[in-house]
């Protein structure tokens, strides 16, 4: 068994892993600069670059966006032609799939590594997240905010907001031919702690493209679906608050989610990584996402300085319909909480 030393020494290194190509350069240099400014001054970080297109030109502004001592870069070529007939899916490309070959081509003697998005703003000092036990877990990650099980509906007896769209309630659709149990948990794969060792041991890169061809009418999100199909019930928890998604952001109340209240309202007030994994990302114009400026105040410390979204000529009504929405989300953040608050008070209303 890959049972995994997780004694790490202050001294070592963080070792980042993460993936991209040109269309998320921006978002990429943010996930990384933002790591950069919240490392504590005594640790060093190692950032592998899974290239999934990635030019010259973009690969010098990125390497000027990361510029400190207590960094190195390795750029790794992945070679995507292997991958090149696996499922993809709106906003999803083939780049999702090039974290599979980490125990390829990462050298053998690394055994394990922080995965990040490459659509992250890291708002903590990720030697936290690198001291984390992982013992004989292949993973250790975040619940999955929209999905946090596999019938997510059938676990905590009640609807939630995945429930409106139902294609999406199942993240694992066929979970039960695959001997699967509704209640284990979904995790996203956007943060993982990876044990290396153990990923190389059990060979996930081969047993998960068989996963995601033998199944392609079943896969969602890509390779996150063989991921979760592989290590259902043998991952380790996150502390939610280092994998924040942007969906959580759109969402009135705590029962629109699936998980405690508290931890909703704790994941609202003070994320440690927020990930732009839904709707309305910042480098989208007239994004709505409350982490639009802190987004952009990174951004500045990049070799994307000023860069600001150009806005798409607009009609009149595309223009009401924008300022409605922001009037309603608005209306939800500032007034839709004390409302519900008196009328709890008032007995109108049980509380959440």
């Amino acid at each position: 068994m890959a049972q995994l030393d997780t004694r790490q020494s202050a001294q070592e290194p963080i070792v980042v892993v993460t993936a991209a190509d040109d269309n998320y350069a921006l978002p990429l240099a943010v996930t990384i600069r933002s790591a950069i400014d919240r490392l504590s001054r005594s640790r060093s970080l190692v950032v592998y670059v899974l290239n999934g297109g990635l030019s010259n030109e973009t690969k010098q502004r990125l390497l000027q966006s990361w510029s400190s001592p207590a960094v190195r870069v390795q750029w790794l070529e992945a070679p995507m032609e292997q991958v090149a007939d696996l499922k993809t899916e709106n906003y999803l490309n083939l780049v999702t799939y090039l974290r599979l070959f980490m125990p390829q081509l990462l050298p053998p003697s690394q055994q394990r590594v922080i995965f990040l998005d490459a659509d992250l703003l890291v708002q903590k000092d990720l030697g936290e997240l690198w001291s984390v036990e992982l013992g004989d877990a292949p993973i250790a990650a975040v619940n999955d905010y929209f999905t946090p099980y596999l019938n997510t509906r059938e676990t905590i007896g009640r609807a939630t907001h995945c429930d409106r769209a139902p294609e999406k309630a199942l993240p694992i659709a066929n979970y039960r031919e695959l001997g699967l149990k509704g209640s284990a948990g979904y995790f996203n794969a956007g943060v993982m702690v990876v044990n290396l060792s153990k990923w190389r041991e059990i060979d996930v890169y081969q047993q998960a493209t068989d996963l995601l061809r033998k199944h392609r009418d079943n896969v969602r999100y890509c390779d996150q679906y063989a991921l979760n199909i592989l290590f259902s019930e043998k991952w380790k928890p996150l502390d939610a608050r280092w994998n924040q998604c942007g969906n959580l952001c759109d969402w009135n109340s705590p029962t629109d989610g699936a998980l405690d209240p508290r931890l909703f309202r704790t994941l609202r007030r003070d994320p440690w990584i927020i990930h732009f994994a839904w709707m309305h990302k910042p480098w989208h114009h007239g994004s709505t996402h409350p982490a639009t400026r802190a987004f952009f105040r990174v951004v500045d410390k990049t070799a994307w300085r000023h860069w600001r979204p150009p806005a798409p000529p607009r009609t009149l009504v595309q223009r009401i319909e924008e300022n409605y929405q922001h009037y309603r989300l608005w209306y939800r953040r500032n007034i839709s909480p004390a409302a519900r608050a008196l009328k709890v008070a008032l007995g109108l209303r049980k509380a959440a």
